[in-house]
């Protein structure tokens, strides 16, 4: 008996070894040397100490120490059970193991309950750690007949028990790197307690900023949310943002940096989000994949949640790269009054699609007066024009500098500054033009917001009635409360400058003063974040114009329309626009049938800041239309009391119409009459002649 004993253990510790060889081998690879190996990786243990039961299907995260690894490398996972009697062997690749956030790794417990039984203590005795490499050991064929290459592949295995190690000479020895636990039942089904992640913006610039707002059925402690970019090949980039909540409210804002460019793989490109993770404040653990395939395969609960970032190059890499160069800044004219527009000959060059001239600022210095004032190009184009600010004064001046902003597909911005001072030769004829300024009392006024000051808000006051003010807003979008303050109940008119796209406030329906950030954002209505009714109707072919949250306005404004974004998507000659209440989850009517005005832009009165949409549709679902807007309201008003009043004259012209022909018929009667009536009068009809005695009476008084 005891000689079978013998026998029956040196069968099993040769099964044993013989399924480590098997495992070892699978993958044909060379052994690293004995220095490498051991830098490779040296220490590994269970994320979770204080976890000892898993369930099947459940993941287990571990701790790694050693040499950066790269997407080159995988490892796989040794598990087998601790009952030699019934040992069972298993092998399990270890899942997000690219990334520099070596705590993220982590393996599946395999659901194999024939043979891994519940109840049953395992242990993880072993890693082999595989390395690809540049050099190409064979070629292989696919079915299809093509030439593969296969790469020559490094390995080590590493134990954690000091007695495996030394029964394999190749393998490496983890010191402190033991672990074990207890197979439990299946885990019991993960519940959905994400409600919303929302992003600020849908787009960052490496070096940025990413804010956003997580919403949940019960309050969590703290989200880790890993976006992926797939429509890469081989490895793919990612990145994961970690959302830190104080665990009180079911709703939380947090603001993260833009992960560092080229970590991870990470370069230009849209990421989604596709693993969500959920700590509560009992540190219960919530994991969620947006990705199905990923979700069954990582054994995570799916979620069909879509939310995208695009990440851009920073921007001064971009315009280094694009060989930017000013070629022509040349005013057309030399002389100028206050208020007049000068044309400008405007030229440059660079080649990147990524950049956008967003706005160039040109600054005039006087020497003589030691006085200066800067303007805007109107448009970024070969043939533009300037208009002469309120606030320069009579001189003669000389082009100081040219400011350029940039902006990068991705909305971040830069500024290249081309000084007189401090310019290449190059750029000597550019800074040699003269402009005289001479005032003009009878001009408008012009101003930039960003030079908005007390003495300009005193000159917009003490101007003449139906002065029109102009104020460029393209770089400062904030307009202070005081400009609403100076023109407020007088018969003049403001008009802010945005892009190609206008305010317009009359002084007469200004009621209140507060600042008002008149920036605008226009996208495509796809990306609307709305009531899905909402979505249907508007379709896909709409462009939605969102404000930031500046509330009820001032007064009454005028907003005039010529982006790009907006004519580019929308083909149609009317257009209908639509302000998008998201409490009551209704469109509410602004205006419809608008055609372009005379000098091309969309025109339509608001008094209050949100989201709108155009469209070239006219929406007819009754089930999504709310109420007119308030100004909507006021001039139906206005166009039915006109159609009143034009149909009330209508009848009064009518009415005095037939007056007339009456009275004019009357006065022939009246002048025929009494020759004829003199001798009825007298002969015939005596009873008459009574009452047209009685009728003369007020002559003969």
């Amino acid at each position: 008996m005891k000689k079978l004993k013998t026998l029956v253990f040196i069968f099993a510790a040769f099964c044993l070894f013989s399924t480590v060889n098997v495992h070892a081998d699978s993958r044909a690879c060379e052994p690293f040397d004995k220095g490498d190996a051991e830098k490779n990786l040296t220490e590994v243990k269970l994320h979770y100490q204080n976890k000892q039961a898993y369930a099947p299907g459940e993941k287990v995260y571990l701790d790694l120490k050693g040499a950066e690894r790269d997407n080159s490398i995988e490892i796989s996972v040794m598990i087998r059970s601790t009952d030699v009697s019934t040992r069972k062997y298993y092998n399990v690749y270890l899942k997000n193991l690219i990334g520099s956030d070596s705590t993220g790794s982590y393996f599946i417990i395999p659901d194999d309950p024939e043979h891994m039984p519940i109840n049953d203590k395992y242990e993880i005795w072993g890693f082999i750690y595989y390395k690809k490499t540049d050099e190409i050991k064979e070629y292989g064929v696919t079915p299809e007949g093509e030439k593969v290459p296969i790469y020559k592949e490094l390995c080590t295995t590493y134990y954690t028990k000091e007695e495996d190690a030394n029964n394999n000479e190749e393998g490496v020895l983890l010191n402190n790197s033991y672990s074990s636990f207890n197979l439990t039942n299946k885990k019991p089904e993960v519940k959905n307690i994400l409600e919303s992640i929302k992003l600020d913006k849908n787009y960052s610039y490496f070096g940025g900023k990413m804010t956003f707002t997580v919403k949940t059925t019960e309050p969590i402690k703290s989200a880790y949310l890993t976006f992926t970019d797939r429509t890469k090949s081989g490895a793919l980039p990612f990145f994961t943002v970690h959302l830190l909540s104080e665990g009180k409210s079911n709703e939380f804002t947090y603001t993260v940096d833009v992960p560092t460019y080229g970590i991870n793989n990470v370069y230009d490109g849209t990421y989604k989000l596709e693993e969500i993770i959920f700590y509560d404040a009992s540190n219960n653990k919530y994991t969620y994949n947006t990705n199905q395939e990923k979700a069954e395969e990582y054994n995570d609960k799916y979620v069909p949640y879509d939310l995208s970032i695009l990440l851009g190059k920073p921007i001064t890499d971009i315009i280094k790269e694009s060989q930017f160069e000013l070629k022509a800044v040349k005013l057309i004219s030399n002389e100028a009054k206050v208020g007049n527009k000068v044309t400008v000959n405007f030229d440059w060059y660079y080649n990147s699609m990524n950049i956008r001239m967003q706005s160039v600022l040109l600054t005039f210095y006087d020497s003589t007066n030691n006085s200066m004032f800067s303007t805007y190009l109107k448009d970024v184009k070969q043939d533009t024009s300037i208009i002469i600010p309120s606030t320069a004064k009579v001189g003669d001046y000389t082009l100081k500098t040219v400011t350029i902003t940039f902006d990068s597909y991705v909305g971040e911005t830069n500024t290249i500054i081309i000084d007189k001072d401090s310019i290449a030769d190059s750029y000597k004829s550019i800074f040699d033009q003269k402009l005289s300024i001479v005032e003009d009392k009878d001009a408008g006024l012009y101003f930039i917001a960003e030079e908005l000051y007390q003495t300009s808000y005193e000159k917009i006051k003490s101007a003449k009635d139906n002065t029109v003010i102009t104020i460029n807003a393209n770089v400062k979008s904030v307009i202070p409360a005081e400009l609403f303050d100076a023109i407020k109940e007088s018969p003049k008119q403001v008009v802010i400058e945005y892009g190609k796209n206008q305010w317009v406030f009359n002084g007469v329906d200004i009621e209140s003063s507060k600042p008002v950030d008149v920036s605008m954002k226009f996208y495509d209505a796809s990306k609307l974040e709305s009531n899905e009714s909402i979505k249907k109707v508007i379709g896909d072919k709409a462009v939605v114009l969102e404000f930031p949250e500046n509330g009820e306005l001032p007064g009454k404004a005028l907003i005039r329309i010529k982006d790009e974004e907006v004519f580019n998507k929308l083909e149609g000659k009317v257009y209908y626009i639509y302000h998008i209440d998201e409490n009551e989850n209704v469109l509410n009517k602004v205006a419809i049938e608008v055609q372009k005005s005379s000098d091309g832009y969309i025109e339509f009165y608001i008094n209050h800041n949100s989201k709108y949409v155009i469209t070239n549709e006219k929406v007819n679902d009754s089930s999504v239309l709310g109420e007119d807007d308030a100004v909507a309201n006021v001039n139906a008003a206005k166009e039915a009391a006109k159609k009143d009043s034009d149909s009330n004259n209508t009848i009064l012209y009518i009415a005095l119409g037939v007056c007339v022909v009456i009275i004019v018929g009357l006065v022939a009667v009246i002048l025929r009459k009494p020759k004829k009536e003199k001798k009825v009068e007298v002969k015939e009809e005596p009873k008459k002649e009574t009452t047209e005695e009685k009728t003369e009476e007020p002559k003969k008084k």
